[in-house]
């Protein structure tokens, strides 16, 4: 570790002192302004006799790093020309990785040839000057970043129940933070493996982070036709990293990606990126292929470079990471046998070890399968696991052949909702989740409840509604609540409280409304439009259209005999578009 007391000293003529003062202020927020010399903020130190002795100890002994701001100024000013004698005699000590010049022009400077590297600042802003610098320091080694406040934004859906073996991925997460030069570690499996809950025991044990980002894109919509924005995570990694740019400044994406990279760097953070399927070239036939440049540019950063750990988990393996060195791809497997019955008793289910091992086997060792197949039986049959053969095979054996072992208790849950009345507000409510691919805030659920809509809200009182979410989440452990935060591609702020469950759920149960009821579906988009449509534009999230214009055409269709209904749709996409 250094002992000298600058970690970077700044040497300009007055002219451009604007320039310099923004860029130390910006290296200010990550080094601390006492491990810059920049004049102006030691100016009661230099007030007295000897201040070129002075300015020459600090520049020449002193300071890690010496940045020179190169002109036609810095040729004829005294000062700097002091400053510059330093400069010349650390470079005759072969001590020249302690100068990083900058250039505003090519005046000829003594001592300075055509062969010699620079930073042409002509197109620079202070910003990436800041950045570069700080790159430089970093790539000297011997000076580390000063140690900022805890930073811990967790992100992740809220998961509940015991967690149950992964003792080689726990390793291999312990042992990439301990620092065995893993930089990146993605977790490829199908949905209800559990790679977020795998992440979240991880996390919750792991007593070292002191800076923490992580973000799941399933918040935004996960079904795979959707166009997820990388906007809002940028936006809210930004923030929370204290970056001085806006999203407005870029004009790349990949500059945009590289700049967080750059942040990330400058303490050592983890980073979770928790279902970037969406983000990904995830069909049929396709390699997963990142769709998202700058998310693109920050992973290939970070593969590069990355003194933290970067964890994804995804549906289908990055393709810009194959063969990276320093990137492990693991694709993580069901459940063992003996954790898939250790995860049944712990929800209440009993029986001899034979029966238990047997049934985990049936269902896959499918850790999201078998959570909700512990909670049926608890709950509707005493826990007895022999009380599983009343289950009946699934009716349509569509989707992964994993997701089938889920959707098989789900068409359970389905059928004892149904079993006792024509339509119980649990099974109702569920439908109505299934309408969105993301989570959903009550007040838009409330407009569905008040529309009355025959065969899915008709006839169901606010108590039963607040009855419904209470069974659901505390005695079926079916969904969770969250409360929304903003949006960043929008001024609305949302803090009403949201529902959610887990994305195949509601497929499922969204599936099954648009099958079984198409008129209810329909009703209720039709809805949903008139309500988004009556919010202030700058409110309207693109992602209920995007996602479901379909329906939004549908209904318009059936209310105008297909006259306008596409335009219509096709108007209000362009709209609100981003």
């Amino acid at each position: 570790m250094t002992s000298k007391r600058f970690k970077v000293a700044l040497s300009f003529p007055g002219e451009y002192r604007d320039y310099v003062s923004q860029v130390a202020s910006i290296l200010a927020k990550t080094l601390g302004q006492e491990h810059i010399f920049y004049d102006e903020w030691y100016a009661a130190e230099l007030a007295r006799p000897n201040m070129a002795t002075m300015l020459q100890s600090f520049y020449h002994d002193q300071s890690e790093l010496i940045v020179p701001f190169l002109c036609t100024d810095y040729e004829r000013k005294e000062w700097c020309g002091l400053e510059w004698r330093v400069i010349q005699d650390l470079i005759k000590k072969r001590q020249d990785k302690d100068i990083m010049p900058m250039r505003f022009d090519h005046t000829e400077i003594p001592g300075f040839y055509s062969i010699d590297g620079y930073v042409d600042l002509n197109t620079r802003s202070p910003e990436d000057t800041a950045s570069l610098i700080l790159k430089r320091i970093r790539l000297n080694g011997d000076v580390q970043p000063q140690t900022k406040d805890p930073i811990h934004s967790d992100r992740l859906p809220t998961v509940k129940g015991e967690f149950f073996g992964r003792i080689d991925e726990l390793k291999l997460l312990n042992d990439a933070w301990a620092g065995n030069g893993t930089r990146i570690i993605q977790f490829i499996a199908p949905g209800g493996t559990g790679k977020t809950k795998l992440l979240r025991h991880w996390l919750d044990h792991t007593d070292n982070i002191d800076v923490l980002i992580a973000w799941s894109f399933y918040s935004q919509g996960s079904s795979e036709d959707k166009q997820t924005s990388a906007t809002p995570f940028f936006s809210h990694a930004f923030d929370k990293l204290d970056s001085t740019r806006d999203l407005s400044s870029f004009t790349t994406e990949e500059d945009k990606g590289e700049h967080l990279a750059d942040l990330l760097r400058q303490q050592r953070t983890v980073l979770v990126l928790d279902g970037l399927e969406p983000l990904q070239h995830a069909s049929k036939g396709m390699r997963g292929e990142l769709r998202d440049r700058a998310i693109r540019q920050l992973l290939k950063n970070l593969a590069g470079q990355n003194n933290g750990l970067c964890i994804i988990t995804t549906r289908i393996a990055v393709h810009e990471l194959s063969d990276r060195a320093h990137v492990v791809s693991h694709d993580l497997q069901n459940l063992a046998v003996d954790d898939g019955v250790k995860l049944l008793q712990s929800l209440g289910v009993h029986g001899q070890k034979a029966e238990l091992e047997k049934a985990v086997k049936e269902y896959g060792c499918h850790a999201l399968a078998l959570s909700l197949l512990g909670n049926l039986l608890h709950k509707r049959h005493e826990g007895g696991i022999l009380k599983r053969d009343l289950l009946t095979a699934l009716v349509q054996e569509d989707g992964e052949r994993t997701s089938r072992h889920a959707f098989k208790v789900m068409q359970a849950y389905e059928e004892w909702f149904a079993s006792d009345s024509e339509r119980t507000p649990e099974l109702a409510l569920l439908h109505l989740l299934g309408l969105f691919d993301h989570p959903i805030e009550k007040n838009v659920l409330q407009v569905l409840w008040d529309a009355q809509i025959p065969g899915l809200t008709a006839g169901i009182s606010a108590d039963d509604w607040e009855e419904a979410i209470t069974a659901l989440r505390d005695e079926h452990h079916l969904l969770f609540k969250t409360h929304g935060s903003h949006d960043s591609t929008h001024t609305h702020q949302s803090t009403n409280e949201q529902l959610d469950c887990h994305p195949l759920i509601r497929e499922y149960f969204g599936q099954k409304l648009r099958e079984k009821q198409p008129d209810a579906w329909q009703q209720a988009h039709a809805r949903l439009y008139d309500y988004y449509k009556a919010l202030p534009e700058k409110e309207f999230p693109d992602r209920y259209i995007r996602r479901n214009a379909t329906a939004v055409q549908c209904r318009c269709t059936w209310l105008c005999g297909g006259l306008a209904s596409a335009s219509t749709g096709r108007s209000l996409l362009s709209t609100y578009s981003t």
